[in-house]
């Protein structure tokens, strides 16, 4: 996963994985506790995603599992 681009002061993140799943996207600060941001259907291998409440946080941390 990494950072593509900025929209609104929303980092736009890029998942890149096997296509055909659909990933569970969680957000941790501390790498203890996760919540769901997103659930991406990956079609191509890439997918695209924005995280709205990250400007609430110093740090952020994603992984991607299946849900």
């Amino acid at each position: 996963m990494g950072i593509s681009s900025s929209s609104n002061a929303f980092p736009t993140l890029t998942l890149a994985g096997s296509a055909g799943f659909n990933y569970l996207i969680q957000g941790s600060t501390n790498l203890a506790d996760w919540e769901p941001v997103a659930i991406v259907i990956n079609t191509n291998g890439v997918v695209h995603f924005t995280d709205t409440s990250a400007t609430n946080f110093t740090r952020r941390f994603y992984r991607a599992v299946e849900p």
